[in-house]
């Protein structure tokens, strides 16, 4: 029978090396064991959070505001997202109506959109400006057209609750005192006003843009 005889360094080496083999699979397999055992991946690449996006707009053939069923109401001539609660928010000054229409967030408001904090604002002077009815149709307090966009929201059907008679855009005035002063729709009567920012104003918060 052969028999080789290895010199003493070989020999060293390779139980160093048989040693080493042995440190590396004791440590790693507590490891792999642990991650099968709760059914997960372990990749440091990437974060284990999940990003939830917001429900975006709906559509149907035959109205310009949508219902979207989850508080949320979609104007399809503008493109923009309206909270159907129109009296979620109380009437404050202007400042603290944008922190909160900012704070809002699905689960607040009748709300179960997904959204989160930063999704929803309040809309710009324009914005609000292009909820107005056409002056053609006459319309009475709250001067808005209904569902279908055809007629007067007190007439027909209504696509909002709660309306308030006045709301702030998130547009500053155009004069020298604009830093004290904002635009804000008066449903009442059909206008925009400048007023000033310290007054009680309700908001109506959007997502989206136009």
């Amino acid at each position: 029978m052969l028999h080789i005889r290895l010199p003493g360094f070989a020999i060293k080496i390779l139980y160093g090396a048989v040693f080493i083999f042995f440190l590396a699979f004791t440590f790693t397999l507590p490891v792999s064991v642990q991650a099968r055992k709760h059914g997960n991946y372990i990749n440091t690449q990437h974060s284990l959070g999940t990003v939830v996006k917001a429900s975006g707009p709906c559509f149907n053939n035959s109205d310009r505001y949508v219902d979207c069923g989850n508080g949320t109401v979609t104007d399809t001539m503008t493109g923009l997202i309206w909270l159907k609660k129109a009296d979620c928010l109380e009437a404050t000054d202007w400042a603290t109506a944008n922190y909160k229409a900012a704070e809002i967030k699905s689960g607040d408001c009748n709300l179960s959109d997904n959204s989160s904090p930063g999704d929803w604002r309040l809309p710009t002077k324009d914005e609000v400006t292009a909820i107005l009815p056409p002056s053609n149709l006459n319309c009475t307090n709250p001067t808005l057209v209904d569902q279908e966009g055809a007629g007067c929201f007190a007439q027909g059907t209504q696509w909002a609750t709660s309306i308030q008679f006045n709301y702030w855009s998130s547009t500053t005035g155009p004069y020298q005192e604009a830093g004290n002063s904002a635009w804000a729709i008066f449903l009442n009567f059909g206008g925009v006003i400048n007023t000033s920012k310290p007054s009680l104003v309700y908001g109506w918060p959007v997502r989206g843009t136009p």
